[in-house]
């Protein structure tokens, strides 16, 4: 598939493929154009998404954040970035792997319309995950995974980066000439810590240390 070896097709599966008499296969329930879309999408991007998620190409989050940004401005849609790119617009050194979005229940449909040209599967639900009601992926130079209407059990038993707390106090900082809605930076800090990231924790202390009123 796209070209790769079969060790880099497992990278498909986080991205909803599945496997099916020795292949990788995506279903995708949804109108037809919406089908075909996301049919092309994957073949024309493919490759650059596996080689990106297998860290074999460098991830260009900030033109796909731009595109991201253009792409929704003046729309109205209600959303929050959330994940490393969210570090990276404060600056912080990091490196992200793709653009993490997280919404409610009517931005993750509006958000799929403005990016219909450019979506890797359908909005899709979840059926009972804990996280969150529904799902919808897209690509614009990079991965941008979108999460709709957060479960309160996101925030049990710690408050988390893209859950209902997070979503109560939504800061916004200035990049590129836009302004970005990011998650707060001590929920970023106690998530970084609880995966081990110990780089991407001592950045947000650093951060947030320099942000410290004195006195």
């Amino acid at each position: 598939m796209f070209g790769l070896q079969p060790e880099l097709q497992l990278l498909l599966r986080p991205m909803g493929f599945t496997d099916r008499d020795e292949e990788f296969v995506l279903d995708v329930k949804a109108d037809d154009e919406t089908s075909s879309r996301v049919v092309e999408n994957w073949h024309s991007h493919g490759r650059e998404i596996v080689l990106q998620a297998a860290g074999l190409k460098p991830v260009p989050w900030a033109e796909a954040l731009r595109s991201f940004m253009s792409a929704v401005d003046g729309s109205g849609i209600w959303w929050f970035l959330v994940g490393s790119a969210a570090l990276a617009v404060r600056g912080l050194d990091v490196a992200p792997g793709d653009i993490d979005i997280a919404t409610d229940a009517d931005g993750i449909g509006a958000l799929a319309k403005v990016l219909r040209e450019h979506l890797l599967s359908p909005v899709l639900d979840t059926r009972g995950w804990l996280i969150c009601e529904r799902v919808g992926r897209a690509f614009m130079h990079a991965r941008i995974e979108i999460v709709g209407n957060v479960r309160p059990a996101a925030d049990d038993p710690q408050p988390r980066p893209f859950g209902p707390e997070a979503a109560s106090r939504i800061e916004l900082v200035a990049w590129e000439g836009f302004e970005v809605p990011v998650a707060p930076l001590d929920l970023q800090l106690v998530d970084e810590l609880s995966r081990g990231r110990r780089y991407h924790a001592a950045q947000i202390l650093r951060a947030m240390e320099a942000s410290a009123p004195i006195g």
